[in-house]
């Protein structure tokens, strides 16, 4: 036969676990693993750095500017719902050296 203890540590400092001891044949498979939980998390799926879609929203709106779709940057920020100086910012970002683009 084998014995587990089932119970918290604290109950086990006096030596009472005669009440806390499971007999099972030793045949008998044992699972230590909690019902419910055998199966381990899916892996969480990669996100686009933000900096990456920063980059590549302001590469779009240069191209609206360029192809005359919208007339200024002021547009962009209505048409976006964001601040003139977030539209900036994110298209300060077309300044960078074309290594740190790339």
């Amino acid at each position: 036969m084998v014995e587990i203890a089932l119970g918290p540590k604290v109950v086990f400092e006096n030596g009472n676990i005669s009440a806390l001891t499971r007999r099972t044949p030793p045949d008998q498979v044992l699972n230590a693993v909690p019902a419910g939980r055998s199966d381990p998390k899916p892996p969480r799926a990669l996100k686009t750095p933000r900096v990456v879609e920063l980059l590549r929203k302001a590469t779009e709106w240069q191209a609206l500017l360029d192809t005359g779709k919208v007339a200024s940057q002021a547009d962009i920020d209505q048409q976006e719902g964001v601040t003139r100086a977030r539209v900036t910012q994110v298209m300060g970002m077309l300044h960078l050296a074309s290594e740190i683009r790339e």
